[in-house]
């Protein structure tokens, strides 16, 4: 028999020793890592620990060397002095548990380098990401990439890399999962491979990282905020909570230039100074109260209110703030797996344990809990092994990693066991001592800019008509009787009750004075008797909305409404003269004419309906819908004359049909942020554009004539975080128009059987309907 050289027997001796120690030694070290990365000595040895540890891989050599990646790849490269510099950059003890050992955000610098995608190639700025040392004291290191503002990446303005043990693997997939089911906006994820220089450095978490595109990329307001908690530095340690006054500061937004923060201050408010009687009513006008139930829904089944700890260091604690609702949502982040014995924060918010001591807003987010449970579980485990079916073979072959893949395996054994334990009894996860912090009672809330409404729309039915005895309270709600009413101020509609307006009401509005009711509308004048909202003076008033009233339903009829602009009432941006945001309801037979705002009608979420309006000469829009019910209609309405586009879509399949469009001073029919909607027995004569798709829309037309517009179809990309935009039109007829098309680069039009191929005779009453209202049609 061959004897091994000395060469080869040391070889052998060190791998024996290697695969021991790891074996035996390995666990040891590992439970009590805390302590034993103390001694300087052990530090100095933990990367040829890790070193030695990984010679148990080979046992997966001969799967992983002959298997092709399924992950998308990058590649990153950048100088030596620009890899050097951010290096230097590193805490010196990449080890220590002290808070100068963390790479706060004073600490990291941004360097040049180049990104490259199969579709994109550029200069790039990158800095190493995370405070725990886990994220950088090893071969892998997470990073963010911040691309140039004239060429974003797929719409991203910034993109973070983490190294995927950092956030436990499959965790942030399966909570996003369920935030997404339970309604919530969260960065979208995956899992790439990355090289840098050249170098393969394996299997990373993907996802963008906070920012204005972001929130274009949501079905909410691009208005909306973005807020966050800042990382703590070595000037802002302490641990203040971020809901107290003294923890404002600690607020950041990602998308605001502003440093003091009015919504923020408001919740700091409720959170500090309600009673317990007044916290509910006041924390359900200032956030969607139902959202932070399903956050705390994926919180309880994860084992982990990481995202919203209770410290200035806690900097996972997203809220953003919709311009829509005028109320804040949460925005799970970094929500990992772990049992009750293995979470790693302390109590969440004082805001969450002053919810969880009220017995009714408990039981609501209990009972939502157990529908979650009832109705998802299955599925969650789906979705859990799918991911680990998928991400299991990436990880085996990532040879950057600091785990052994004996560890991961096990790793991920352990947390798709905990994650379906969770589901047995997710209370149990939660401590008994969570009380909430004694509140400071001072006296009347105080609330600045236009959240000096809050207290309006959460007053009672009776402090109401005390305030304005114009109306009257019956046993069905606020009722307004026929007659003429002058309000030369805001009228807020509380929470909790209805509106009726009676036939042949008319309704004055003082300059910049808005109506606007908190609980469902009923306001049904008649052909003879209807229902007037005019200006009180030559100047223009603020709105007429409707707000936040969830399933119900409210009915306008018989109406018309002139002379309106905007507002913003407690934190709400409202642009169409008349408003249902958030809100369900039916629009018919009103006239909406000479609005100074942005739109004539705004529809931002809801299920609405709008059928035999007029659209008369509006400064701008005269509908604007965003985000609807895929159910919501415009049917049978006539817009003339409205100088911006007669119907403005986003996020909208909604149909449209049967409408007379004439002289629109931008698009009869304007379909931007993904929107799908159906137009058929249209007219649209005389305007800029007869139709736009934009922005990955894809739009239907069919039976309509697009006459004698200067573009009858175009089909483009407006904002760079989109893509190409597609239209169809099916019969009908074209002509007329200085162009049939306008398309750029890679969006498209398709027309099929278009001029002449069917008889458009079921077009004629309408033109002859449009002719009659417009002579110069």
């Amino acid at each position: 028999m061959k004897q091994l050289s000395s060469f080869k027997k040391i070889l052998l001796i060190i791998g024996i020793v290697g695969i021991a120690f790891a074996a035996f030694a390995g666990p040891w070290a590992y439970k009590n890592r805390l302590q034993v990365i103390q001694s300087p000595i052990v530090r100095h040895f933990i990367p040829m620990y890790r070193s030695l540890s990984k010679v148990t891989d080979v046992v997966f050599f001969p799967y992983t060397q002959f298997r092709e990646t399924e992950l998308e790849e990058f590649e990153i490269f950048i100088t030596p002095q620009n890899f050097q510099m951010i290096n230097d950059a590193l805490p010196e003890n990449p080890f220590g548990l002290l808070n100068t050992d963390s790479l706060t955000d004073e600490r990291k610098v941004w360097a040049r380098a180049t990104f490259v995608a199969d579709d994109y190639n550029d200069n790039v700025k990158i800095r190493y990401r995370g405070n725990q040392a886990s994220h950088w004291n090893s071969f892998k290191k997470s990073m963010l990439i911040e691309f140039p503002d004239d060429n974003l990446f797929r719409g991203m303005r910034r993109m973070t890399l983490v190294i995927p043990s950092d956030r436990r693997y499959i965790s942030m997939h399966l909570n996003n999962a369920r935030a997404r089911k339970l309604g919530l906006n969260v960065p979208q994820e995956s899992f790439t491979k990355v090289s840098l220089n050249g170098v393969n450095h394996g299997v990373y978490l993907t996802f963008e990282g906070w920012s204005q595109e972001m929130i274009e990329k949501w079905p909410v307001s691009a208005l909306s905020t973005l807020y966050g908690v800042d990382e703590p530095t070595s000037e802002n340690l302490d641990k203040t909570k971020v809901y107290t006054p003294e923890g404002a500061f600690n607020w950041k937004s990602w998308n605001s230039e502003l440093i003091v923060f009015p919504e923020i201050q408001a919740l700091i408010e409720i959170a500090n100074h309600a009673d317990d009687e007044d916290f509910a009513r006041y924390l359900g006008a200032l956030t969607d109260i139902d959202a932070f139930h399903a956050r705390d829904v994926v919180s309880l089944l994860s084992g982990d209110f990481h995202s919203a700890g209770d410290n200035a260091g806690a900097n996972n604690l997203v809220l953003l703030f919709d311009r829509t609702e005028g109320r804040f949502k949460p925005v799970p982040y970094n929500t990992s797996i772990f049992t009750y014995e293995t979470r790693n924060d302390g109590l969440p918010t004082q805001l969450q344990r002053r919810m969880f001591s009220n017995l009714v807003l408990r039981a609501e987010r209990d009972e939502l809990l157990r529908i979650y449970i009832e109705q998802e579980k299955e599925d969650d485990i789906v979705i859990l092994d799918d991911i680990i079916a998928t991400l299991k073979p990436e990880l085996l072959s990532d040879t950057a990693k600091a785990q052994t893949n004996f560890g991961m395996l096990s790793d991920l054994r352990k947390l798709r066991q905990v994650a379906i334990d969770n589901f047995d009894d997710p209370f149990e996860l939660i401590p008994r001592d969570w009380e909430p912090d004694p509140f400071i009672q001072k006296g009347e809330l105080k609330f600045t800019d236009s959240f000096v409404y809050l207290h309006d729309a959460v007053q009672t039915p009776e402090a109401f008509v005390a305030q304005y005895p114009e109306f009257r309270l019956t046993k069905e709600g606020l009722f307004l009787p026929s007659g003429t009413y002058r309000f030369s101020e805001t009228i807020i509609v509380p929470y909790g009750t209805s509106l009726t307006i009676a036939p042949a009401t008319r309704i004055l509005m003082g300059e910049d004075a808005s109506f606007v009711t908190y609980s469902p509308l009923t306001m049904e004048g008649t052909e003879v008797f209807p229902i007037q909202v005019a200006p009180l003076t030559e100047r223009a008033w603020g709105v007429f909305a409707v707000m936040n009233t969830k399933e119900a339903s409210s009915t306008i009829m018989h109406a018309n409404f002139e002379g309106g602009g905007e507002a913003e009432i407690n934190g709400a941006y409202i642009s169409g003269m008349l408003a249902l945001h958030n809100a369900n309801g039916s629009v018919d037979s009103v006239r909406i004419a000479r609005t100074t705002g942005d739109d004539g009608i705004n529809v931002k979420t809801g299920y609405v309906t709008v059928t035999n309006t007029e659209f008369i000469e509006n400064v701008q829009d005269g509908i604007d819908i965003d985000f609807p019910d895929p159910r919501s209609t415009v049917s049978y309405s006539t817009f003339i004359d409205n100088g911006g586009d007669s119907i403005d879509l986003s996020w909208c399949d909604c149909i449209l049909t049967d409408n007379i469009i004439i002289r629109s001073g931008d698009k009869g029919v304007s379909a931007g942020e993904r929107s799908n909607p159906i137009i058929q027995n249209t007219i649209i004569v005389g305007s800029v554009m007869g139709v736009a798709s934009k922005d990955q829309s894809n739009v239907t037309i069919e039976n309509t004539l697009l006459l004698n517009n200067k573009s009858a179809i175009a089909a483009y990309q407006k904002k760079p975080f989109f893509g190409a935009a597609h239209a169809r039109m099916k019969y009908g007829v074209v002509m007329g128009n200085k162009r049939e098309t306008f398309i750029q680069d890679t969006s498209e039009v398709v027309f099929e059987d278009v001029e002449n191929v069917v008889d458009v005779t079921t077009l004629r009453p309408i033109v002859q309907e449009a002719l009659n209202n417009s002579p110069n049609f």
